[in-house]
Parts: C-alpha cells; structure tokens; sequence
C-alpha cells in the first residue's frame, strides 16, 4: 500500500512538473536560435567588412549564374557551380552550405544554420539545410549585386526564420525571400527570430510581420535602399 502511495505522488509530481520542463526547454531552444541567426548575421557583416563593405548575395534565384551572368561567386548559404535548377530534395544535402559564403566566418559550424525546435523530416529545398533565409532587400529583390551594408538602418531586418508551413516552390527553395513570404509561425510562441543590419536579433511575432510585411511604403522589412517598393 505505501509503495502504491509513494508511486501515486511521484506520478502526480512528474506531471505537474512536465510543463514547467517543456516550458525550459522551448526558451532554451529560443535562446539557441536567437544565437544562432546572430552568429549567421555577424558572419554576413563580416564578410561585408572583407569585401568593401558589400553584403553576400542572397542567393536569389538559386542559379551558379544568374540574372545576366553576373553572379560568379554564389551566395551567403551555397554556390550553384554547376547552374542546375535545384527544384529536388536530392540537391540539398550538408556539403552544399560549405559552398556559401560565410561557411569561413562561422567557424564552419553547421549547428548554427538551423533553428534547435525544426526536427526531421526538414521542409523541402533549403529547408533541408537551414531554418533561416536572406531578405531579397539585399539584392534588390533581383538585382545582380547587393548594397553595402552602411546603405541600411540599424533596425532594417535582413535575415529571420522562414515559415515553414510555406512549403510551396518560390517559398524555400532558394535561400532568399521577400517579406510577404513570411515568418515562422508556429515556433517560438507564434513568432519567429530576425537579424536586423546591426546584428541584433529580435523574437517578432508573426502577425506583426505579417502587418509590417503589407504596410505601404520603405519599413523594417521592405528595405532595399531605392527599391523599397519592389513587390
């Protein structure tokens, strides 16, 4: 009888203490994910500071020579050398971020490319190999060249945690994404993390990102320089 009493209140304490654990654990995950984008952010200034203070493209269009021939060196998450559409889960695979330009300035450390909560099976496309993506602000939303980094505000948000419910072609496939293509929406507390030009790292709701995303005229996430209005 007292060990069936002893069982009971064990039970009864490892109940009440799960959510309290899963709580830890979603904030510790948060923590490394909020981390994790300001390593990649850093990484990006960083390559920035070597190369004339021009941001890595953003791998628009996913091409090794897109948008006129002139993309010759790839972009922050990989280099399509061999110019292939890469439309097939099969492309994707951890060798392809040693391609990117940044590999070197995060210690090539792949941990860092993806949020802890995104477990397997990993969205299609490059949501095989990171959580996150490259505002197209950074080439213009098509652009062959990007701007130099001093071209935005400190709080312009250039990289954040793509939705991964937005599974359809054009959404992940690439590397980068317009604003309206969304943020994380189920992760985080109905939110996801984004790097802004000066490296910090906020959580943003989604439907903040949502609202900001569809507000008219040049705001934190329609902020290409000169070419805010390219939607």
């Amino acid at each position: 009888m007292e060990v069936l009493v002893v069982v009971s209140i064990m039970a009864l304490l490892l109940s009440l203490s799960l959510p309290a654990l899963r709580r830890a654990k979603g904030s510790a995950n948060a923590m490394q994910c909020t981390n994790n984008l300001r390593q990649l952010m850093v990484a990006c200034t960083s390559y920035a500071g070597d190369n004339s203070e021009y941001m890595p493209f953003p791998n628009w269009g996913g091409w090794g020579q897109d948008l006129g021939g002139a993309w010759k060196i790839g972009g922050w998450l990989y280099f399509n050398k061999s110019n292939t559409v890469w439309n097939t889960n099969a492309h994707w695979n951890d060798d392809v971020r040693k391609t990117g330009l940044i590999w070197n300035y995060v210690s090539r450390e792949p941990g860092i490319y993806r949020c802890p909560d995104v477990l397997p099976p990993y969205p299609k496309l490059s949501g095989q190999i990171t959580s996150y993506n490259m505002n197209g602000s950074v080439c213009g939303y098509g652009s062959a060249k990007t701007f130099r980094l001093e071209k935005w505000r400190e709080t312009d948000y250039l990289m954040w945690e793509v939705d991964p419910d937005n599974e359809t072609d054009g959404w992940w496939w690439d590397g980068a994404n317009h604003p309206h293509e969304g943020i994380s929406s189920n992760r985080h507390v109905l939110g996801g993390t984004a790097a802004a030009a000066d490296g910090h790292v906020d959580w943003l709701q989604w439907t903040w990102f949502v609202t900001e995303a569809g507000r008219p005229g040049r705001n934190t996430l329609w902020n290409a320089p000169d070419t805010w209005d390219g939607r």
